[in-house]
């Protein structure tokens, strides 16, 4: 069963956004967990798990070992134009990136969903533009 990690305390929207994301297009009608810690030891053995998706938790980023924190000084983590991602962000990149949207829906409607919402939620959570 996969687990999805992300931080205790108080939600976000971006990884409240994420995780709807990965509920919608990559477990489907699976069943999965989440856990929301900070605890170090769940999240070092977490980060190396294959069924185990960290979100907006862990320190890194790195999609292969589905690590998806954004909270790393990293020019390589921003879109295009340099606008931050958030976690909703780099989980949209990667969903994206390996064609699991592209089951569901046309390019187009890609983007509107990028410029609209995805996009949005990133500037939201970077303190860049508060979302009404």
């Amino acid at each position: 069963m996969f687990k999805v990690i992300t931080h205790s305390q108080q939600f976000h929207i971006d990884e409240l956004i994420a995780i709807a994301l990965l509920d919608t297009y990559v477990f489907k009608d699976s069943k999965y967990e989440i856990v929301r810690t900070r605890d170090n030891k769940i999240l070092e053995s977490a980060a190396q798990d294959p069924e185990c998706f960290l979100v907006d938790v862990g320190g890194h980023y790195n999609p292969a070992l589905l690590n998806f924190d954004h909270h790393q000084n990293d020019d390589a983590l921003c879109w295009k134009d340099g606008l931050p991602y958030s976690s909703c962000g780099i989980v949209w990149k990667w969903l994206r990136e390996t064609k699991k949207l592209h089951q569901h829906m046309n390019e187009e409607t890609m983007d509107i969903i990028e410029r609209d919402l995805i996009r949005r939620v990133d500037k939201h959570d970077n303190g860049i533009e508060k979302m009404s």
